[in-house]
């Protein structure tokens, strides 16, 4: 018999609870629990790393939409100037 935690469910397949939901359920046991909890880490890991690289990107965007924002406001009005070329400062 599984571990304490898990005995719900097998006494739930025990009672017909599955079949009667109409549900074909197969429990089985597992014997490698420090296997399965060694294979864990590096998901955990993976997905703090996951987690980190999200926030760093939520950050860029951010000041990326801000950055546009000031220069949509600066053209709608009109304080944009356009960036001088090599002919207009030739022509002066």
């Amino acid at each position: 018999m599984a571990a304490e935690t898990y005995a719900q469910a097998f006494y739930a397949q025990e009672l017909g609870l599955f079949a009667k939901a109409g549900l074909n359920v197969k429990l089985e046991t597992q014997q490698n629990g420090p296997a399965i909890a060694a294979a864990a880490i590096p998901t955990v890991a993976g997905l703090a790393g996951g987690a980190a690289v999200a926030r760093t990107h939520r950050q860029i965007v951010e000041r990326a939409q801000l950055a546009l924002e000031q220069i949509l406001d600066r053209v709608e009005h009109g304080e944009a100037r356009r960036p001088l070329s090599i002919l207009d400062v030739l022509v002066r």
